[in-house]
């Protein structure tokens, strides 16, 4: 039996179906492809967000991924499964749903959502854009003609207002870059450097920017400079394994350690020594903060023991989950967990499948109420 199609749902069904068409095949919202588990040993609710057989990851445990509701995350997604395929930028919400490819083959780095979840940045050439998070509409923001911008890791300040970047200065050498998003006018921190790497803004006042340099006499290889690049304030934490970042709005850094000393360091720039955060084991690897600097979840290496979800006011942690990733050589094996601003979920790498894909971990809050509470020493 033919249904008879009525006139207002027959334009209705057309209008849909053209606007639809309009929309870059590249743009359109591919669904989901979640499956959830829980962890055997943790019981933690996982969900495998990612399930198109190629490279998927996110983008690392210390960039701006997350809308500020944590509705809403970026992750990289390698389109076309090729030896050096380019990576396309994606989001989704946490749910695993409203899957969407954001661009299209363009080269791009130094990415970073800001803060207040309506715009991407990042750097292609010499010039800064702006993607919208949900209209995936691009705009041309300023152009930077102190040198050129290079693959790196975008990062922002809590108020949005200083977006920073890694650069080639006209001499060669390694810069730093940022730009006032208000004005729109960027900035070149006026100090030659002879190596920078994992280039961070302080996210609290935004004075402040960490790299890694060139290790001085002391052995330290951590340090910040001032926008004004007047002098290098070091770090006091020895043998750090590059990984390591911002402590929330607090102006101190947190690191971990290399595989002998097994621990995750806090300091000021300047500071006589640091202050242990917390010992292992676990061997902490990649340790990644909430944007508040109250929760680490840090995976680990050497061996592999899992996730570990780290209460910074106590000091206490205690596994998440397994990765059950092969933390090989490749980036995308490595978990670089991602906290979600609510401190809720953890995003993060795994190709426990055989693929590469972006798993999202659910932090129980029972298990935080119980790394809230001190330690408390008993006489014996």
């Amino acid at each position: 039996m033919i249904h008879p199609t009525s006139r207002r749902n027959f334009l209705r069904s057309s209008t849909l179906s053209a606007l639809f068409a309009a929309v870059p095949g590249w743009a359109k919202n591919h669904g989901c492809e979640r499956r959830f588990f829980n962890d055997a040993e943790t019981g933690v609710r996982i969900m495998q967000a990612t399930s198109f057989p190629t490279v998927h990851m996110n983008l690392y445990f210390h960039s701006r991924c997350w809308t500020p509701d944590a509705s809403m995350f970026l992750f990289w997604s390698m389109t076309q499964p090729k030896r050096g395929g380019v990576f396309d930028l994606y989001r989704m919400k946490v749910d695993g749903t409203d899957m969407v490819q954001m661009t299209d083959g363009k080269s791009l780095s130094n990415v970073a959502l800001c803060p207040d979840g309506g715009l991407v940045y990042f750097t292609s050439g010499d010039t800064i854009y702006t993607l919208d998070l949900l209209s995936l509409k691009e705009s041309q923001i300023a152009q930077v003609k102190e040198g050129q911008p290079t693959g790196g890791i975008g990062s922002f300040t809590d108020d949005g207002r200083r977006y920073c970047f890694d650069l080639q200065r006209k001499d060669g050498k390694p810069g730093i870059g940022w730009l006032d998003t208000r004005t729109r006018r960027v900035h070149l921190v006026p100090k030659a450097f002879n190596y920078i790497s994992h280039l961070q803004i302080e996210p609290g006042q935004g004075r402040l920017f960490h790299y890694i340099g060139e290790k001085n006499s002391q052995g330290y290889s951590l340090f910040a400079t001032d926008e004004e690049g007047r002098e290098e304030l070091a770090f006091p934490i020895r043998d750090e394994n590059g990984h390591e970042a911002w402590l929330g709005p607090s102006g101190k850094l947190y690191s971990a350690l290399r595989e002998a000393t097994r621990a995750i360091l806090v300091a000021a720039p300047g500071d006589r020594k640091p202050t242990l955060l917390a010992a292992g084991p676990p061997n902490f690897w990649h340790p990644g903060c909430d944007p508040s600097g109250q929760w680490i979840v840090s995976d680990s290496s050497n061996p592999d023991d899992g996730l570990y979800l780290l209460c910074v006011a106590t000091g206490r942690f205690c596994r998440l989950a397994r990765s059950n990733s092969d933390n090989g050589h490749a980036q995308w094996t490595h978990p670089h967990p991602s906290v979600s601003p609510d401190a809720k979920y953890v995003l993060f790498n795994s190709n426990r499948t055989g693929v590469p894909h972006v798993y999202i971990a659910e932090i129980p809050s029972a298990m935080k109420e119980k790394l809230q509470i001190p330690f408390q020493e008993h006489a014996l």
